[in-house]
């Protein structure tokens, strides 16, 4: 048998042969025997390699960031698309298997111990793909419970239950988007810390709950807090009890009332331009003209905006 050239060069000249290399080389290599998958290993221990994986219904796909390039790998059960594709800095490898979701985490559970993968970007749909949900949470489980973004959605009771599986497997996620319908009156969840929260059907977060969340960014629709127990979150947080980090707030209202809201919390009235336009960015994105301004007492001020967009109103609250 032809021994693999690589395997004789001396360490340092080896590595540098594999870090020229690329993800799709180094996990080809690592199959050529006992030793190549050792050395791919070592190579890479040093190094975490951010993943991305999507689980589209038709073909899942995991996704490598490799220096300045994007390695993505999908499997499918149709023939007409598999192939090699590339674009300047996108490079594309579609496989044919009977059973996608099973074979792409086969794939996925050796290249996290050969290539020392890192999931930091998750999206699924927890209905697609039933029997996997528990194997695709877990492997969150092993990654020290951390993952910068996840999109998970799903509807009805047994998709509730295997988001809040999902959630029970993650300490902290930067970015959170659970997006959820139908789901029993009695469900509750866990929300991780993170940096941004943001949840459609937000029903089954209690008031109880909502004070308990850390995050810099939340935005809830669907929410079924009143505006007593938003006149009491505004209360707390000027008194520095709770929301120490908020830095913004967008969370659905009834109807517009903001003597209600605000009722026995001093208060201004504001039209400042500057203010009015940090409304109008992404994460309002609210054409206001007036707001009201409130001030913690370590003289922390935040402006309050009720807002009308979709024949739907909003609360909004910015922290400056």
């Amino acid at each position: 048998m032809t021994t693999f050239p690589l395997l004789q060069l001396p360490i340092v000249a080896m590595e540098n042969v594999l870090y020229m290399t690329n993800p799709n080389v180094l996990f080809n290599f690592s199959l050529a025997s006992t030793r190549a998958k050792k050395i791919v290993k070592n190579f890479t221990s040093t190094k975490i390699i951010p993943t991305e994986m999507k689980m589209n219904r038709e073909c899942p796909t995991i996704l490598i960031i490799w220096k300045h390039e994007r390695w993505s790998y999908t499997w499918t059960t149709d023939e007409s698309k598999i192939g090699y594709k590339e674009s300047p800095g996108f490079y594309r490898i579609t496989k044919l298997a009977e059973n996608p979701v099973q074979e792409l985490l086969k794939w996925y559970n050796y290249a996290k111990e050969v290539l020392n993968c890192f999931i930091s970007f998750l999206v699924i749909n927890v209905g697609y793909f039933p029997n996997y949900n528990r194997s695709i949470a877990d492997l969150l489980d092993s990654q020290q419970n951390t993952i910068t973004d996840l999109i998970v959605k799903g509807q009805g009771e047994q998709g509730s239950e295997d988001i809040k599986y999902f959630l029970s497997n993650i300490k902290f996620c930067e970015r959170l988007f659970v997006y959820m319908q139908h789901y029993g009156d009695n469900f509750q969840v866990e929300i991780p810390e993170g940096r941004k929260l943001d949840v459609l059907d937000a029903k089954f977060i209690k008031y109880e709950q909502f004070s308990r969340l850390k995050h810099e960014e939340i935005i809830l629709d669907g929410s079924i807090l009143t505006y007593q127990e938003l006149n009491r979150f505004l209360k707390s947080w000027i008194a520095c009890e709770t929301h120490l980090e908020l830095e913004s707030l967008k969370i659905n209202v009834r109807y517009p009332d903001a003597m209600e809201l605000l009722m026995n919390i001093p208060h201004e009235e504001t039209t400042d331009r500057n203010i009015m336009e940090k409304f109008r960015e992404n994460r309002f994105d609210a054409n206001v003209t007036k707001g009201f301004d409130i001030t913690r007492c370590d003289g922390r001020m935040a402006t309050v905006c009720l807002v009308e967009k979709w024949n739907k109103w909003r609360l909004c609250l910015l922290i400056h």
